[in-house]
């Protein structure tokens, strides 16, 4: 097997790791190559974690992760994705996508954190992705090197453990009563989906790995990206 999926697999299980020891499992299922977990705490609306290893019979790796906050909390969505090939990887994302605060503290701390960082290939983000994510955003495509593979799986485990372990050290200084009723991030927060799901990459990408058509479309509006109903209670700041 190659160097680059024995990395991704040993990644996953840390990301599993980190999720586990901050969050509850809600489900987890596997099939065909395929692991699907979801995870939840006082502090994160829902974390998704999806793996698609179809490395032996295709040689494609696949791994998505996405953390919401809860819709009265103004922090950062928290979003990683990479998929790679035997010989490379063909594109890696990694962000701190504001929603409810561009200023927040953690969308500062995660543009000094990955400031230094530069890449062969950086990839050129469309407008959809402009719409939503950060200005520093992680975009590489073609890594061919173990340097810089080493390097964005570094990034996103330390950007994950620092999201999880700080999001609840900068919320405001109310009762949970209080923010509940003053703060709803609920229509940011769908905007993000909305905006996730008119990347025409990802219904391409698992269409290769096997879905068809029909499937692809309900996994990546149910499941990858599904947005909540209206509150409509408290006032969106």
């Amino acid at each position: 097997m190659s160097t680059i999926f024995n990395k991704l697999k040993a990644h996953a299980l840390a990301f599993e790791k980190a999720l586990g020891a901050r969050a509850f499992l809600e489900s987890n299922e596997t099939h065909d190559g395929w692991n699907n977990q979801v995870y939840s705490s006082a502090y994160t609306r829902r974390a998704h974690l999806d793996i698609i290893d179809v490395s032996k019979d295709k040689s494609l790796y696949m791994m998505h992760l996405c953390v919401f906050p809860h819709v009265y909390d103004s922090a950062p969505i928290y979003g990683f994705d990479i998929i790679a090939g035997t010989n490379k990887v063909t594109g890696a994302f990694l962000d701190y996508s504001p929603t409810g605060d561009k200023d927040h503290p953690m969308c500062k701390w995660f543009e000094e954190f990955v400031e230094p960082t530069s890449w062969s290939k950086p990839r050129q983000l469309p407008e959809w992705a402009q719409n939503i994510f950060s200005p520093r955003m992680v975009a590489a495509g073609n890594i061919n090197t173990e340097f810089e593979l080493d390097l964005i799986l570094e990034l996103s485990y330390k950007s994950l453990v620092h999201y999880l372990d700080s999001i609840k050290s900068h919320r405001p200084a109310m009762t949970y009563d209080d923010m509940v009723s003053k703060f709803d991030f609920t229509e940011q927060q769908n905007y993000y989906c909305q905006q996730q799901k008119r990347n025409p990459h990802t219904p391409r990408v698992l269409k290769s790995l096997g879905f068809t058509e029909e499937v692809a479309h309900d996994f990546i509006h149910n499941e990858l990206f599904p947005e909540l109903p209206s509150r409509n209670t408290g006032i969106s700041e």
